[in-house]
This record gives structure tokens, C-alpha cells and sequence, in this order.
């Protein structure tokens, strides 16, 4: 026991010699002034107070900063250009949070920054921004659900994460030509947004038929959650879509994504709840996270990518949960399927598919080359969004339930026949 105090008392005396330079380092730097940084006057708050209204803020040598609101204020909101005699150059973080009973709020052109969750979980109907504001950071009208609309002034350069996300009464919104940069779900769950409107001058984003993409139209960064539309044919040249471009799109049901799309970003699809099947082309490389989870509808994604990396993380899955998954045999379709006891049924890409049942018809053969494919199948899904045309005869060929139509009931059967669920002799049939 002895020998052990011994050999303890030599390792302490070690590790202290070898510490007091380091230690002697450290009290040096402290005591060196020109190793502190200094604070300046205009960072250190001198008073606090609370206005007549209700308003929070804080007294700095040269400016005020409005830092919070008493919970039962009501009304209208006018926040003064200043205060003791300084002007109010900003609102704090959290300034406006919860204030439930404000219908609407007017910034100064004193204001020249608006922090984060500045005016989240807000009933504002109104607000008006200031044309001095120079951005919009995250989470600044997180959840303000009776917002209604709102004008971006010339002055905001950037959008920050989530601003206006879940904003459900948000039906409009106009982003001026001085915005640089959009951070992702900016938008998401806006469930009353028809269209998204960008200045032509703009040099970074633009909007065709009120959707956002960037100006060389690569991106897709945001598909109006209330757009009516049922079904939209992406443009060719798209190479990705962002964070929630998709996401709670309650009346889209079918989409045609091309061969130049490259990435599906997290979320893109999720709660799409009337989204019924989807096909993504083998020129996608990568799904993100919870890309098409909570789509209550949809019962087929087909992914004819072998090797398309699908997230699949336990908290991050991409997938619907419910849906069929259609993929090739030894692919990452199969792989996530098998990891997740979720329904998988393989592509055939042997399969013979170029004998009628009869003379005439060749069920599924949308585009008359005399056999049935999974192009056939995506024409099909054109032609009934009514972005492009086949003849009487291939008409026929995809009429499989005899309705006289070409819809999305046709395409899923023509799927089955390729998967094997149905065959040829059993055509036309039902619709589903």
C-alpha cells in the first residue's frame, strides 16, 4: 500500500511540473491586454424598459433593440423609430414570440435587422417590413398561421430557414430582385400558397407559372403547397430539387420527373397525401430523408436506378412506409426494402413482352414499337397530364380498362403486367 502512495504522489508531481508552463502560458494570456479582444461601448447595454405599449427593449450607447412584448398586447403594433432619444435599429430574438392577440405589426425604416423567431407562433393578419431590413432570418414568421400575404422590400438580400414556414394562410408572396439567397423549407407547409412571384430582374431565382427554381432553372425550390394543379410535368434541364420543394402539395397526384433530374433532396415529397405512384428515372443518384414519407396515398414508387442511394437511417427514412416498392433484383430498392419488411416486387428487364393476345392489340404498348416497357408506362403518365400525344392505335394499346380514357388507372395496371402481378390473357380489366 505504501509502494502504491509513493508511486501516486510521483505521477502527481510529474503531472504538475510538467502543467505549471502550460498553466504559467495561460495566466500570461490572461493578463496580457493584448490578448483580449476589447468590448466595444455600442455591444454593452447601459438601461432597460418597458414602454406604455408593452414593448421590451434595451438601451445601447448609440441604438435600441426591442426585446420582447408583453404576452397580452393586442391589435395593431406600431414600433417607434426611437427611443430616449436613440434609434431603434433592431428586434430581438424571440421579441414578438407567442404574442397571440397581435393582428399587426409596423417596423420602423430605423430597423435594420430582425432576429430569429422574431415574430413566431404570431396571429399577425398584416406586417409591414421596413425598407432598411437586410435580411429575413430563420425562423422570423415561423408559424404565423393568419398571415395572409406580405411584400419583400428591395432592401432583403436573404431568406433564411424556415422564415415563413407553416404559414398555412400565406396565399402570396413577392420576392424582389435584390434577394440573393433563399435557405431551404423558406416555405414549407405554406399549405394556402398559390404562387410564388420573383422581380424579373432578379439575377438568382425566377418563377415559372408562380413555382420557384433557380435562374438557370436547375433547381427546383419550391412547388406552392395550395397550387390546385393535380398533376405537373417537371421541365427537362432540372437537375435537383431542394429541401421541401414538394413538401405538403395536398392536390398533386402524379408528377413526371425526367432523366436530367440527379437528386431528390430531403423531404421533397413528403406529405404529398394524393400522390398515388411515382417513377424515378435511373438518372437519380441519391433520395434524402423522409423524401416521400407520410404520403398517405401512394401505393407504387418504382426506382429504376439499381444503385440509387436511398436514405435510410432509422430517424431519416425516405420512403413511404405503405407503398409497394418496385426495383431491380439485387438493387438499393430491394436492399431498403428488405431492411425495412416493406413489400418489394423485381423488375424483369429479360422480360419478353412483344406477344400480343390478338392481332390487334398489344395492352400496354402506349407507343406502338411492339413491346411493353416501363416507357411505356411514363407516356402514358404524359399523356394524361396532357403534356403529350400518341396515336388513335397507341390510344387503344393504353386504354387497358376500356374507359375510353388514358389515366393513371391504366398506367399502374400496365406496371403490374411488367412486375408480373397480371399478365396479357387478362386484359383489358377493371380499372383500380
Amino acid at each position: 500500500m505504501k509502494f502504491r502512495k509513493i508511486i501516486s504522489g510521483v505521477i502527481c508531481m510529474a503531472f504538475m511540473l510538467f502543467s505549471m508552463p502550460v498553466l504559467e502560458n495561460v495566466v500570461a494570456d490572461a493578463l496580457n491586454i493584448e490578448n483580449v479582444a476589447p468590448v466595444s461601448a455600442s455591444d454593452v447595454a447601459l438601461s432597460s424598459g418597458t414602454l406604455e405599449n408593452g414593448l421590451e427593449y434595451k438601451v445601447y450607447e448609440d441604438h435600441v433593440e426591442i426585446t420582447g412584448c408583453d404576452r397580452s398586447a393586442e391589435g395593431e403594433m406600431i414600433i417607434p423609430e426611437t427611443i430616449e432619444g436613440l434609434p431603434v435599429t433592431s428586434i430581438g430574438y424571440k421579441a414578438f414570440y407567442e404574442c397571440s392577440a397581435l393582428t399587426s405589426v409596423t417596423i420602423p425604416n430605423s430597423v435594420t435587422s430582425i432576429g430569429e423567431y422574431a415574430f413566431s407562433d404570431c396571429s399577425l393578419k398584416s406586417i409591414t417590413i421596413s425598407d432598411s431590413v437586410t435580411s429575413i432570418e430563420k425562423w422570423t414568421f415561423y408559424h404565423c398561421s393568419s398571415l395572409t400575404s406580405i411584400v419583400i422590400p428591395d432592401s432583403v438580400t436573404s431568406i433564411g430557414e424556415s422564415a415563413f414556414s407553416c404559414c398555412s394562410s400565406l396565399k402570396s408572396i413577392t420576392i424582389s430582385n435584390s434577394v440573393t439567397s433563399i435557405w431551404g423549407d423558406a416555405f414549407l407547409g405554406c399549405s394556402s400558397l398559390t404562387a410564388i412571384h420573383v422581380d424579373p430582374e432578379n439575377q438568382h431565382y425566377t418563377d415559372i407559372d408562380g413555382i420557384l427554381y433557380s435562374k438557370d432553372q436547375i433547381t427546383l425550390h419550391q412547388y406552392p403547397a395550395g397550387k390546385p394543379d393535380q398533376s405537373y410535368l417537371i421541365p427537362d434541364g432540372v437537375i435537383s430539387f431542394a429541401y421541401g420543394a414538394f413538401n405538403s402539395c395536398s392536390s398533386l397526384q402524379s408528377i413526371i420527373i425526367p432523366d436530367s433530374v440527379r437528386t431528390i433532396d430531403n423531404y421533397a415529397f413528403s406529405v404529398c397525401s394524393s400522390l398515388t405512384s411515382v417513377t424515378i428515372p435511373d438518372s437519380v443518384t441519391s433520395i434524402g430523408e423522409y423524401a416521400f414519407t407520410e404520403c398517405s396515398a401512394l401505393e407504387s414508387i418504382t426506382i429504376l436506378n439499381p444503385d440509387c442511394a436511398i436514405c435510410d437511417n432509422y430517424f431519416g427514412r425516405a420512403l413511404s412506409e405503405t407503398a409497394v416498392i418496385y426495383g431491380y433484383l439485387g438493387s438499393t430498392a430491394q436492399a431498403y426494402a428488405e431492411k425495412y419488411d416493406q413489400e418489394f416486387v423485381a423488375l424483369d428487364e429479360n422480360q419478353d413482352t412483344t406477344a400480343p393476345t390478338d392481332s390487334e392489340t398489344l395492352w400496354g404498348d402506349a407507343d406502338e414499337n411492339g413491346k411493353i416497357e416501363i416507357l411505356d408506362v411514363v407516356l402514358m403518365n404524359r399523356v394524361y397530364v396532357g403534356v403529350d400525344k400518341i396515336s388513335d392505335f397507341g390510344k387503344k394499346n393504353a386504354d387497358s380498362d376500356q374507359d375510353g380514357k388514358i389515366t393513371l388507372s391504366d398506367s399502374m395496371n400496365v406496371l403490374r403486367f411488367l412486375v408480373h402481378l397480371i399478365e396479357q390473357k387478362d386484359f383489358p380489366i377493371q380499372a383500380l
